[in-house]
């Protein structure tokens, strides 16, 4: 029984939770699904490179869905057997919460190594290699949508025609440009022409060799014309600002390794060094709320007897809910120097936390004989008995 129970749990366990953990990512990925169709569709980016942001973006919702989605299923496959009466069936053989406390308990701290990991490691990975990404994408922009012979407006304001491309150099043979970006509109002849990447600013530059500038106002009757043996035209497309939003800019602090995060939370001004603090701590303290989740979806979980089986999502949500109005509060309190910073950040886990227990130990009391409880030590458990039991009964 000691065996087959635990497995029993975590098989009812572990397909809910897959589910929520699609579901939550997905819901929270959805926001950048919009610009990556857009990518694709109208930007011209390959598809492959599209599947390498999706993967570097990944561990941050990653960071933040997996400890909703064991509390979900955690209380969603308790509630289940809570309401099929084999919590009540379980209990009448002796068998407690201890006996459920050790399989469920033992995912949180699995849970817990792999959020750790995913936001020390997996999240500035993923920012790392995304920015690797975005500058060959922005690279590859500049020519990807010139095509040899063909008017091409990939450019904001600009129609660029070229009687051949060299995609590997960025070089343009026979450019016929016309630029409406000025008061008057432009029409630009050269013989050659180079495109310039500039990754730090995103911006493009094509120079263009011995040629020469054609520019008519019609108001006026007036027809200007310009050679040249080097002219300089900024280009600017869709692609970057897009980009540009999915990366690049300052790192945030989730995309710090633990070890910037320490250095900068030990220099610099005292309110930004707070700050430092504060998110150093959470990398700690999100992974560890797991545990707690699974502490708390224990007690409650197995109460809802004849509420339907999908009480345990509502409550999950609730919860959660409740978890990050503290955390925010308690990021507010070490921002504004009311609360130590790790006082502040561990302020939701210490408060489910205690409710965890004081709820797990009521609930124990109402079993006759919590065979499983505390790792099945009698002893402790009937010293924990005698301690909540009110006096006199």
């Amino acid at each position: 029984m000691r065996r087959i129970l635990p497995r029993y749990i975590r098989k009812e366990i572990l397909p809910p939770f897959a589910l929520s953990l699609c579901v939550f990512t997905l819901v929270l990925f959805m926001q950048n699904a919009l610009e990556l169709s857009n990518l694709i569709i109208t930007k011209g980016v390959a598809p492959s490179n599209i599947a390498r942001i999706v993967l570097y973006t990944l561990p941050p919702t990653l960071w933040l869905t997996l400890p909703i989605s064991f509390l979900t299923a955690s209380l969603t496959a308790l509630s289940r057997l809570s309401s099929d009466n084999e919590v009540i069936a379980m209990n009448s053989l002796g068998i407690g919460l201890g006996s459920f406390l050790r399989p469920v308990m033992t995912l949180g701290v699995l849970l817990f190594l792999l959020t750790f990991a995913v936001g020390a490691l997996a999240i500035p990975w993923g920012r790392t290699s995304l920015n690797q990404l975005v500058y060959r994408i922005f690279q590859e922009s500049a020519t990807a949508g010139i095509e040899p012979k063909v008017f091409n407006d990939t450019f904001s304001d600009l129609v660029i025609f070229a009687d051949d491309v060299e995609r590997g150099k960025n070089i343009l043979r026979n450019v016929l440009i016309t630029d409406y970006r000025g008061e008057l509109p432009e029409t630009i002849y050269a013989q050659s022409g180079i495109i310039h990447s500039n990754p730090d600013s995103l911006t493009h530059s094509l120079t263009l060799h011995n040629g020469a500038v054609h520019q008519y106002n019609a108001r006026k009757g007036q027809y200007r014309l310009i050679h040249f043996q080097e002219y300089q035209l900024s280009l600017v497309t869709d692609v970057a600002p897009v980009v540009y939003s999915m990366s690049l800019g300052e790192k945030t602090y989730h995309e710090m390794t633990l070890a910037e995060l320490r250095k900068a939370a030990q220099e610099g001004e005292p309110v930004k060094a707070r700050s430092f603090q504060l998110h150093y701590y959470e990398k700690f303290a999100l992974p560890f709320s797991c545990i707690i989740f699974g502490l708390v979806a224990l007690p409650f979980g197995t109460r809802f007897q004849r509420s339907g089986k999908m009480i345990g999502f509502s409550w999950s949500l609730v919860i959660v809910f409740c978890y990050y109005l503290l955390l925010g509060a308690g990021r507010h309190f070490g921002t504004e120097n009311l609360l130590p910073p790790l006082l502040a950040i561990w302020l939701p886990n210490l408060v489910f936390g205690l409710i965890g227990i004081y709820a797990l130990f009521r609930a124990s009391r109402e079993i006759p004989q919590d065979r499983g409880f505390l790792d099945g030590t009698y002893g402790l458990r009937h010293a924990f008995r005698r301690i909540v039991k009110p006096a006199g009964k």
